[in-house]
């Protein structure tokens, strides 16, 4: 088999709520300068320059990053290097979660909605991993195909206010 490539999934709530935080933070702090009498700018271009950088990460971070399976491994790769691999044959289960607070920073704009795969490390204790893949249903049918053994716990939610991938 060759390797699949799945982009991960981005939330529309998770990027909002993150942007919208930094431009309340960007516009705070210049209503704070502008009240001042001594007009020093330096803290409001520190800001401006933080903001872009974070614009400019997001933007590599979401060109870059991608799932990977091969015939024998599940491989999170990006921003040009492995940020986490696993052999097929440890995964134990997949399911589904909706827990934001157990993400990183960088996973939690991907989205909120994650698979958790769940695997014995090489140490022989269970460890996992959240991912977000963009194909959920084609990445789960891949898995089922490669390794059958994988218990599968995932669940669909539906409603309206699912629509745009929002993910809450």
């Amino acid at each position: 088999m060759e390797t699949k490539v799945f982009r991960p999934r981005f939330s529309v709530l998770g990027i909002i709520l993150f942007f919208s935080f930094m431009i309340f933070q960007l516009l705070y702090l210049w209503i704070k300068l502008y009240t001042r009498d001594d007009m020093n700018h330096t803290g409001l271009y520190i800001l401006i320059g933080i903001f872009i950088l974070f614009i400019l990460f997001f933007v590599e971070y979401a060109r870059s990053v991608r799932i990977e399976i091969t015939d024998q491994k599940l491989i999170v790769k990006g921003l040009g290097g492995t940020f986490w691999s696993c052999e097929l044959s440890q995964i134990t289960s997949v399911e589904s979660t909706y827990k934001p607070w157990n993400l990183s920073a960088f996973v939690m704009l991907s989205s909120f909605r994650n698979l958790c795969v769940r695997y014995r490390s090489i140490h022989g204790f269970s460890a996992y991993s959240r991912i977000t893949p963009a194909n959920e249903q084609e990445f789960l049918e891949t898995l089922k195909k490669l390794n059958p053994n994988i218990i599968f716990h995932v669940k669909t939610k539906k409603g309206w206010w699912r629509i745009w991938d929002w993910d809450i």
